[in-house]
């Protein structure tokens, strides 16, 4: 009951009713045909179960002297070879093995009290009821028909996912950015010298436009068709449960590279792999790179480069340590990264991305039964709109945003607590799980224990799915939409955030006065107007993207679609999450400012510090107020300190511009990628 005490766990949970609402307990689900090898009772497999039944009898004051023995080897073999489970009728395999069931648990194992039964069955019959255990089996035959997915088993699959999971896009690339005054900046990256240059083109930034994605993880674990994913039918499946680990390199890079993932065949996976984009092709894609994954590196000059090294020093920030941070590259720099099945394959027909090893493929299932859930919510949350139920929206919005996170959730890093008298917390202090108590009663405290083992109660898989479908479909507009039907020389890209992109145009220009303003604020509403290249293309694709139909809440609110969140005429971005935008609020041009980590209501901090910062590298500090429990000193006799609620003032550094991502040049303000085997020295900036 307790682990539902969170927004996102009571999401989630609803998230998986509704994949199973068309489960009945009496419905006769029928025994689902996996590729798995036929089990064979090996010797050593049974003797192991033999010692396991003995030992279990005699725990329970059961006698053994009629058990089964190993001499009934041969017997077994052929019994598991022929029968099924008596429980649930499956056939044995090396992913369902078998066990002995006693037909009275009262009796010891004995030959004529057993019975075959699978692993899965035996340990949900137990001692519980038969409906209860008809329950379990009927549930588990149901997950594995409709291939939903079940949490982790393998514990090298478990901890692979767990180490690599990676969040959504944090990034700044054009820090400064004013219409009518700074002009729209590319990189170029020379094959033959190996330097990339900072290059001013001719074209003035006229104006800033964001963009939104609509509900992008609900979006991207829906299914929902769409006909810009040519993978899979255009469904983009979400995976389902682990299914198998291949370590073969030539076999991975056959279901990799397999034409079936065109078709709903396609075989969805998780790949750990060194890759590169080939060098030819790198100036198509430096100026957004599409590997979204953490990288290790030192935070030293000749790797950050001098001037943000010199900014990391004069704040007080340590510089010289390793630091792994989430960043666009174009290779994985010699590291092993991993890849879902979407993002790696758009990556290699996209990107001319280069698989150079593969070290391990983890296959899984797919489904699309969360499909029902999202677009529930999302239809509730349309009409609550139309019917100005702002409440029912909110509800919604917070329910399908909620709905993938507690599957990511790290709980097995949670640390156990106990309520127990005075007497049995004593005992505790000397046990090595003890960790911290308090009281809460004059016999009564919560004491807190780090369990030795742990285990894994969410589907972390499908979060890891989730992440890097959203990752594949945020690229996939940028080089499948905007790079074929925009010229991409008159944008680069500000700053985004996980669903959420903003870009300098070049369009149109109106330069401001006392008689134009209308005008000039009205050209800051045209968008991408001025800057498409193929108009048939646009015409005819922008609607799967962008609201077309004036007031239709369905048409705006489209999943795997997106809007225009902000537009204005300045922009400065000094770090992820951390802006000044010039933006309309109210119909009204307005500054707005964005600092990660500090409370703005609680401290003044405007355009002009901002500005300072680019300017002259100033500091702004700031301090954040909120109220916390501080624990009283120890008193003799005392078991567990005293608390008291009291209100604290913590001083920072509010405004630093520190960006550690990329390597930031003075003169542009521009960040520009790492790029594997180049130094800081090999990047020149414009003038």
């Amino acid at each position: 009951m307790l682990s539902f005490m969170s927004l996102a766990a009571n999401a989630n949970a609803i998230k998986y009713a509704i994949a199973y609402k068309d489960f009945d307990l009496n419905d006769n689900y029928p025994q689902y045909a996996k590729k798995s090898t036929p089990f064979i009772l090996s010797q050593s497999y049974w003797n192991s179960k033999v010692i396991g039944y003995s030992i279990q009898d005699k725990q329970k004051h059961r006698k053994t002297n009629n058990n089964v023995t190993i001499n009934d080897y041969e017997y077994y073999k052929d019994l598991f070879e022929r029968q099924g489970c008596v429980i649930c009728g499956d056939k044995f395999t090396m992913k369902n093995k078998p066990t002995l069931d006693r037909i009275d648990n009262k009796l010891p194992h004995t030959k004529s009290n057993c019975q075959p039964c699978c692993l899965y069955c035996n340990r949900y019959k137990s001692d519980k009821d038969e409906k209860t255990t008809k329950l379990f089996i009927q549930l588990r035959r149901y997950c594995i028909i409709n291939h939903l997915p079940q949490t982790i088993v393998n514990n090298e699959v478990y901890q692979l996912i767990r180490r690599n999971i990676t969040g959504g896009l944090s990034n700044v690339m054009h820090r400064y950015n004013h219409a009518n005054e700074t002009t729209i900046k590319r990189y170029y990256y020379n094959e033959t010298n190996k330097t990339i240059t900072v290059i001013n083109t001719n074209h003035t930034v006229t104006h800033i436009c964001g963009v939104d994605f609509n509900s992008l993880y609900p979006s991207c674990f829906s299914s929902q068709y769409h006909p810009f994913n040519k993978y899979t039918n255009g469904i983009m499946y979400i995976c389902g449960s682990v299914n198998g680990v291949i370590n073969d390199s030539n076999q991975a890079r056959k279901i990799i590279n397999s034409a079936d993932r065109f078709t709903d065949k396609g075989q969805l996976f998780i790949a750990q792999l060194k890759g590169h984009i080939d060098e030819k092709y790198i100036n198509d894609f430096i100026n957004f790179p599409p590997i979204f994954r953490n990288l290790s590196y030192q935070s030293s000059k000749s790797v950050i480069g001098e001037y943000m090294y010199g900014q990391m020093q004069s704040a007080g920030v340590k510089t010289d340590k390793q630091e792994r941070k989430l960043t666009q590259l174009l290779s994985t720099h010699n590291q092993y990264m991993t890849f879902s099945s979407y993002y790696l394959w758009f990556l290699i027909d996209d990107c001319h991305f280069i698989i150079d090893d593969i070290k391990q493929l983890v296959t899984s299932d797919k489904h699309t039964k969360f499909n029902a859930f999202v677009n529930e919510f999302m239809n509730k949350r349309i009409e609550a709109i139309k019917d100005k139920n702002s409440g029912l929206d909110k509800f919604c919005k917070m329910i399908l945003n909620a709905s993938y996170g507690s599957d990511g959730m790290n709980t097995e890093k949670y640390n156990k607590i106990k309520l127990l008298t005075k007497e049995k917390t004593i005992e505790a202090h000397t046990k090595q799980q003890w960790m911290n108590d308090r009281k809460l009663a004059d016999n009564l405290y919560a004491v807190q224990f780090n369990p030795k083992n742990c285990k894994c109660n969410t589907c972390l898989q499908v979060a890891y799915f989730t992440l890097d479908n959203a990752k594949y479909w945020y690229l996939n507009f940028i080089y499948n939409f905007m790079y074929k039907c925009l010229d991409m020389t008159k944008i680069h890209f500000v700053e985004g955030d996980t669903d959420s992109a903003y870009y300098a145009i070049s369009g149109r220009q109106v330069i401001f006065n006392d008689t134009n303003q209308q005008t000039y604020e009205d050209n800051l509403h045209l968008g991408f107007k001025y800057v498409i290249k193929d108009q048939q293309f646009y015409d005819a694709n922008a609607k799967y993207y962008f609201p077309t139909i004036v007031g239709d809440k369905q048409d705006e609110k489209k999943l795997l679609g997106l809007s225009i969140e902000n537009e204005g005429d300045e922009m400065i971005a000094l770090a992820p999450k951390n802006y000044y935008i010039h933006t309309f609020k109210g119909n009204q041009l307005t500054d707005v400012i964005k600092l990660k980590g500090v409370n703005l209501r609680q401290n003044s901090i405007g355009k002009q510090d901002v500005i300072d910062n680019i300017v002259n590298g100033k500091i702004t500090q700031g301090s954040n107020m909120r109220l916390g429990q501080l624990a009283d000193q120890l008193q003799e006799g005392q078991l567990s300190k005293t608390y008291c609620m009291s209100k604290l003032i913590q001083s920072k550094n509010a405004l630093t511009g520190i960006q550690t991502k990329m390597i930031v040049l003075k003169n542009s303000q521009s960040c520009v990628p790492f790029i594997y085997g180049l130094t800081a020295d090999s990047y020149i900036d414009c003038h």
